[in-house]
């Protein structure tokens, strides 16, 4: 489809990663998958996604924030292209570690557009995509 909607699912979780793409398929968006930020930030420069769904916690508790700065870095030329594509952090973190992302981070520290906690029902991961990029019907 012309009108189709990129969606990059960076998760360590394959589970989560399917059921993910399920979601999402169901609603005529193209869902592109990485199991790690390397893996992830290769495939933004490739794919150019409307939109990247991003984990947190992976090879390291922080590897998430790790890639959102990498990819938001105004020092870095290799990203320039794609450094505008919202990230929507789908994470656990506040249920381990009572972490909420209410406050203030500033976005240099946190650069991503919004949150929403796993476990996510499919239709507020639907209704948080469509809010941030829009339908694909």
């Amino acid at each position: 489809m012309p009108n189709q909607k990129k969606v990059l699912v960076i998760d360590d979780n394959p589970d989560i990663i399917e059921n993910t793409r399920i979601v999402l398929e169901s609603e005529d968006y193209d869902v592109y998958s990485a199991p790690d930020g390397t893996q992830g930030l290769a495939l933004i420069k490739k794919v150019k996604p409307d939109l990247i769904i991003l984990d947190v916690m992976m090879k390291s508790l922080s590897e998430g924030f790790e890639v959102a700065r990498e990819l938001r870095s105004v020092n870095s030329q290799e990203f320039k292209e794609v450094r505008h594509i919202p990230i929507l952090m789908m994470t656990a973190v506040h249920q381990k570690f009572n972490f909420g992302f209410d406050r203030d981070l500033g976005t240099e520290w946190l650069p991503a557009d919004a949150f929403i906690e796993k476990p996510v029902a499919p239709v507020d991961l639907l209704n948080k995509v469509r809010e941030m990029i829009g339908g694909t019907k």
